[in-house]
């Protein structure tokens, strides 16, 4: 793991500077207007207004992120214990581009079956994760994979983790499928654990709009229920992040 403190703020600010640099504008020009005398009184008000509200948005969502990936418990990977079931023989990491993950499992663990990239342009199509692909330095190799039919055997892995990843599918029927595909390649006694930020009221709260780019956590549980997988397991990691385990239904 980095030594950096401040990795994650840095790697995050990165990965949307498009969002960051659009707010500095809105600041900018806010300021602009509502400094100016040559304005309205009631339109500098409101510009003023953007102008605070945006800045203490991005001001919270940048101390939020910093707390969350560089300060909080979810860099030190006890609290996965409560999701597991107990130490997996055979497991596969699945991530879209982004793997923090893996060397740190491996060290728990051992090393697992297969790692998977189920990148997909054209189910992935935010500009954030495809920066971070473009930025991001590869860590453990890892396998393309199409995520409609993933390449291990049917009921053949302990367990499979998905850490930050299965969000940046935009349209239900992908996540459908990929949930579907993860149910087929467990062992009945297997667990999928799924963590995620959540479209909730402190992800609001932190991130404004951001939090859209989240699903919520019945959208978490109607998936699993979908594919034929039910909540075992459950853990709040921070106020912002929660971490899931879902078993095939027997």
């Amino acid at each position: 793991m980095s030594q950096d403190p401040y990795r994650g703020l840095k790697d995050v600010v990165r990965y949307n500077r498009h969002q960051y640099g659009a707010a500095a504008a809105v600041i900018a020009l806010s300021a602009a207007v509502a400094g100016s005398k040559r304005v309205p009184s009631l339109l500098r008000l409101a510009a003023g207004l953007v102008g605070a509200g945006t800045a203490a948005l991005s001001v919270s969502s940048l101390v939020a992120t910093h707390w969350i990936y560089d300060r909080s418990k979810l860099r030190h990977w006890f609290w996965l214990d409560s999701l597991t079931g107990g130490t997996p023989k055979h497991w596969t990491n699945i991530h879209c581009g982004l793997d923090d993950s893996t060397q740190i499992l491996t060290s728990r663990w051992g090393p697992p079956d297969t790692v998977l990239d189920i990148f997909d342009k054209g189910s992935m199509t935010e500009p954030s994760i495809r920066r971070a692909r473009q930025l991001s330095t590869p860590g453990v190799p890892s396998v393309i994979a199409n995520f409609r039919k993933l390449p291990p055997d049917d009921d053949s892995q302990d367990l499979v983790v998905a850490i930050f990843c299965l969000h940046e599918f935009r349209k239900r029927e992908d996540r459908e499928a990929i949930f579907t595909e993860i149910a087929r390649i467990l062992h009945r006694d297997g667990r999928l654990v799924i963590v995620e930020h959540l479209r909730d009221e402190a992800n609001f709260a932190a991130f404004g709009p951001g939090a859209m780019h989240f699903w919520s956590r019945e959208e978490w549980l109607s998936l699993a229920e979908h594919s034929g997988m039910m909540l075992v397991a459950e853990t709040s990691v921070t106020p912002f992040v929660r971490g899931f385990a879902f078993a095939r239904l027997t």
